[in-house]
């Protein structure tokens, strides 16, 4: 008796701890068993944040870390009682929740977009300098060590570099600029990954910004979203467009982006490439988040919002849409608050919830093999301290 008395004592004592756990988490539970089934994670914990916007994020494998940019000029515990002046590009710790305090590339200026590959993490944006030395919207770092400039230094002109992707030995660049390595190559372009060289055979025409690019995972074609409505003079590569990543950047055959929010076509802020599912986040007539088949972009599933989606990411089954969206009905006819949670496969919207403050709320989302991290203009999660930038574990 007095040994079964004692494991009973030692099971309620495991209960209340795990309660405990998921009360300090801020944790937000499925509605459903089904929901719970499905859903990547449930809950947060409180990190370090930054003093200003996140707009991309990007966990590296190889370092452990995650790379934080955007507007901000410093980074700060949840409180803001302390704060470390990184501005623009900072690299977080996981496993400390922390900033790495002697990383410290130092753009002068917003950094929009990151990429990495072999070793280098580029960087684009409307910066002007990192590390002091002159850098023209495009610049690469050392993700390791204390994140020191390396020589790649592309010239971009005329606006700013709003996405980056790296394949084949190239680096794919996006945004709303005219001149690209000194040549009048708008909106998109490709320059090598050790040399910036524009490579001048794969030259798209595209009449508007370009906010996203996402490579195939063959290296055969290049996705790209934004605000554009035509692409090489074809008005079927609105807002989405997949292009050939051979010269001379032809759209892919058989390849039309279906409806991505309430049976229309509107400006794409993300893509996402998880397998064969093309995600995107879009504004329009409110917003909305879907799903396309990445070969022939027929829309898989959408759900309409009442702000734009900005963001979009997957793991593990669960695609996660971040935005401006708020309040009763503002994410598939129910409340969700600038986060939302939606199994990849049916297209259902999942029990996960989370409320997030501030009028623009999520503009940036990555994760690694157990973590899905947000950037944006919030402060506060479930009412709690967590300024722009937070870790749901």
């Amino acid at each position: 008796m007095l040994l079964k008395s004692s494991s009973a004592r030692a099971t309620r004592a495991k209960v209340l701890a795990l309660l405990m756990g998921v009360l300090c988490l801020g944790a937000i539970l499925p509605a459903s068993a089904s929901a719970m089934s499905a859903a990547a994670v449930t809950g947060w914990h409180q990190t370090w944040g930054t003093n200003g916007r996140v707009s991309a994020i990007l966990a590296d494998p190889a370092t452990g870390r995650v790379y934080v940019a955007g507007s901000f000029t410093a980074v700060t515990d949840p409180s803001g009682g302390a704060s470390l002046p990184i501005a623009h590009l900072a690299a977080f710790i996981p496993a400390t929740g922390r900033f790495d305090k002697s990383w410290r590339p130092d753009p002068k200026g917003t950094v929009n977009a990151l990429a990495l590959s072999g070793g280098r993490l580029y960087l684009g944006g409307d910066f002007t300098q990192v590390a002091r030395q002159h850098r023209s919207h495009l610049a690469s770092v050392d993700p390791a060590g204390a994140g020191a400039l390396t020589s790649w230094a592309p010239a971009v002109a005329g606006g700013t570099v709003d996405a980056l992707a790296v394949s084949g030995g190239r680096v794919y660049v996006g945004g709303n600029f005219t001149s690209l390595g000194g040549v009048g190559q708008g909106h998109v372009g490709r320059v090598g990954v050790s040399t910036g060289a524009l490579d001048t055979g794969w030259a798209p025409r595209v009449n508007g910004q370009v906010r996203s690019l996402v490579a195939s995972g063959d290296g055969s074609r290049v996705y790209l979203g934004g605000n554009f409505t035509t692409v090489n003079g074809n008005g079927t590569g609105r807002s989405i467009a997949s292009l050939s990543a051979a010269a001379p950047a032809t759209l892919t055959p058989g390849f039309n982006a279906g409806p991505t929010n309430a049976g229309k076509e509107p400006p794409v802020y993300s893509l996402y490439l998880d397998g064969s599912d093309l995600l995107a986040a879009v504004g329009g007539a409110g917003g909305g988040c879907a799903a396309l088949n990445a070969g022939s972009g027929a829309t898989r599933w959408s759900k309409h919002t009442n702000g734009n989606v900005h963001a979009v990411t997957a793991m593990s089954g669960t695609v996660y849409c971040g935005g401006h969206f708020d309040g009763p009905g503002s994410f598939g006819g129910q409340i969700r608050n600038k986060l939302a949670a939606v199994d990849e496969s049916t297209g259902q919207l999942l029990g996960f919830s989370l409320r997030v403050n501030s009028s623009l709320g999520i503009w940036a989302l990555g994760h690694d093999s157990t973590r899905v991290y947000l950037g944006g203009d919030f402060t506060l999660l479930n009412g709690r301290p967590q300024p722009h930038f937070a870790v749901l574990s």
